[in-house]
């Protein structure tokens, strides 16, 4: 017979600072966070986020950080005109998808308008159009699929492609943005939208469509 494996006694090994970062990838706080939702949950949206979902009707909504100057781009703004609006709904549940076909989580639509509040008959639509929030299986996982960031408000952060259009007709250029999005403590949303810019022309350096990244502060609005 083989020889048996003596019993492993004693505590359990903690690991801390550095050590947490090599071994799980991760800071501490995110290590045992990935402890939590990866081994126990499979990523599956931690308890208390139901709050976050969006009923018919129902959208997170607010307006481009970084607009209060006017049209010029601000050192956070770029791409997204002045006083652009996203409207959002989402669903924490299809957030992080299982191993089955992944759902959308939501969709986001950004627009302008001159006034606030503003009648959907005054709204210039922008880049996005119930653009899909489309979850990324492969997060579930990795250790970037419960990314920190700084600040102690953040409940849980996400982490989505979204799909949009530029320019009209024959010159309508397919693009692929990055939306991160933050569950805070007070029940608003912040959303970071980038996309890299298009380039093309005869040497295929001009910039035909510039970059976009925008933070959005969203609070919830019920339908009228």
């Amino acid at each position: 017979m083989p020889p048996q494996r003596e019993a492993v006694t004693g505590p359990r090994p903690v690991y801390k600072g550095a050590m947490a970062r090599a071994v799980f990838g991760i800071a501490p706080h995110g290590a045992r966070r990935l402890a939590c939702c990866a081994l126990v949950l499979g990523l599956v949206a931690c308890d208390g986020l139901s709050e976050f979902r969006t009923e018919p009707g129902e959208v997170f909504e607010g307006r481009v950080i970084g607009g209060e100057g006017g049209d010029d781009a601000s050192f956070i703004r770029s791409g997204f005109p002045a006083r652009t609006t996203l409207a959002m709904t989402f669903d924490p549940a299809k957030a992080v998808p299982g191993d089955e076909e992944a759902e959308p989580a939501g969709t986001i639509t950004t627009y302008t308008c001159a006034s606030s509040p503003c009648d959907d008959e005054d709204r210039i639509s922008g880049s996005f159009l119930e653009a899909e929030l489309e979850p990324i299986p492969q997060l579930s996982h990795d250790a970037l699929g419960v990314y920190e960031m700084p600040g102690s408000s953040r409940l849980r952060n996400y982490m989505f492609g979204a799909r949009f259009t530029s320019g009209e007709g024959l010159f309508a250029v397919q693009r692929h943005a990055m939306v991160f999005l933050s569950l805070l403590e007070n029940g608003r949303i912040e959303v970071r939208i980038l996309a890299p810019s298009v380039l093309g022309g005869v040497s295929g350096n001009t910039v035909l469509h510039e970059a976009m990244f925008g933070v959005f502060s969203l609070g919830r609005r019920h339908g009228s």
